[in-house]
């Protein structure tokens, strides 16, 4: 125990004295964390992505890899008239919904990635020797209780889906290009009035999700990066003091967001939330530093409050800091996925904001007191100037 006190010590003791040589350390950390910060991106994890390496997950994936795996996507067809008595569509089995349902099926099909499309329009050509029927009634006749529709047309008629099934998808970002292609299609070909067509199953959710978590990740950081700077200039009532701890999360995060990258560690959909956690837990360190050396920064010098400042809370900040750690890498022993993700950038987001708490707070807060002293020496020697040409 005395060999870390003493080796606190001559670290507290170094950074204290000099605190320029570390603020240039802090920042070639931070230009090499920047480059790994442009490598990091937001992925969409699906569900098998979520799945323990169990006997049956790693049959599932044998499988896929030996003899390739079918992906379904849907194309949801809606009956939505808007204008009561209107000669829009109002029955899925229409002549003009199923034209277009074949249309757009047919369509879908030229994409490589389509295998098949499959739809009521393509049963009913089945069943009439590869046409479509050409009257409603002929309709309603073959597809009243066959059921041949039922996993096509809903009970009421007021519905219909497409079922695409598709080959040789190997990553997320195939899905997602497949994905907006249909969507593409889907708003070019003309649709009947008062029908709608939307893309739907969970490989099309993925790109949709993205687009709002995005926007939404932006939101729940500024808000909480918000809420902590107005508690921070509350609680210290200086901007000097109050902007030390906000460093802390900043660049804690920036490392953190950077390490990621250098490492190959993307956020995701259900990750993305884990910068906000960081904020909130890496303020802590900021605050306490700057706390314990006003206090000292009463009865010592710059140096010297720094230096005290430092022996006395690293013990404190470490114990809470592996604490932590122990704890998120706990979550890592279980068997799903999300946890061991969530566990290990949280973990990166804790530690990053403890070394920049105990390198770049203590530069910051010695350097910028240097810095203070000198500013009011001027303005003080000013204001005597003015006097003194009064007299």
């Amino acid at each position: 125990m005395n060999a870390i006190r003493n080796l606190i010590g001559k670290y507290s003791h170094y950074v204290s004295h000099n605190p320029y040589l570390m603020l240039i350390l802090v920042v070639l950390l931070t230009l090499i964390a920047f480059g790994g910060l442009t490598q990091v991106s937001t992925k969409y994890m699906e569900t098998r992505d979520m799945l323990p390496e169990v006997e049956v997950v790693q049959s599932y994936t044998l499988l896929e890899n030996s003899f390739g795996t079918d992906t379904t996507l849907m194309i949801a067809l809606e009956v939505n008239p808007a204008v009561a008595g209107s000669n829009e569509v109002r029955d899925i089995r229409e002549v003009s919904a199923i034209r277009y349902m074949d249309t757009l099926g047919k369509m879908c099909e030229l994409y490589p990635q389509v295998s098949s499309a499959n739809s009521a329009a393509s049963v009913l050509r089945q069943l009439n020797g590869g046409v479509l029927p050409k009257s409603e009634r002929e309709i309603i006749e073959q597809t009243y209780e066959n059921p041949l529709f039922e996993p096509y047309i809903s009970q009421d008629y007021t519905m219909s889906i497409i079922r695409l099934t598709l080959t040789d998808i190997e990553n997320s970002e195939d899905e997602e290009e497949i994905v907006l292609e249909i969507m593409q299609t889907v708003g070019e070909v003309p649709k009947p009035a008062g029908l709608d067509a939307n893309v739907a199953g969970e490989i099309a959710v993925g790109p949709s999700v993205m687009a709002l978590i995005e926007p939404d990740m932006a939101k729940t950081t500024q808000a909480s990066f918000l809420g902590i700077i107005i508690i921070s200039f509350l609680l210290f009532r200086s901007i000097r003091y109050g902007s030390a701890p906000l460093l802390v999360i900043g660049i804690g995060i920036v490392w953190a967001m950077g390490l990621m990258g250098l490492l190959g560690i993307d956020l995701s959909s259900e990750t993305s939330g884990v910068i906000s956690m960081i904020m909130g837990i890496g303020i802590d360190f900021g605050i306490q530093i700057t706390s314990r050396y006003r206090e000292e920064l009463k009865n010592l010098n710059p140096n010297e409050a720094m230096e005290i400042t430092l022996n006395n809370v690293f013990v404190p900040m470490g114990t809470t800091t592996l604490a932590a750690l122990i704890g998120f890498r706990a979550m890592a022993l279980g068997q799903i996925t999300i946890f061991a993700e969530f566990a290990q950038i949280m973990s990166i987001g804790i530690a990053t904001c403890f070394v920049v708490a105990i390198t770049l707070v203590p530069v910051i807060l010695v350097a910028g007191e240097g810095v203070w002293q000198k500013i009011k020496n001027r303005i003080s020697g000013k204001i005597k100037s003015h006097k003194n040409f009064f007299k």
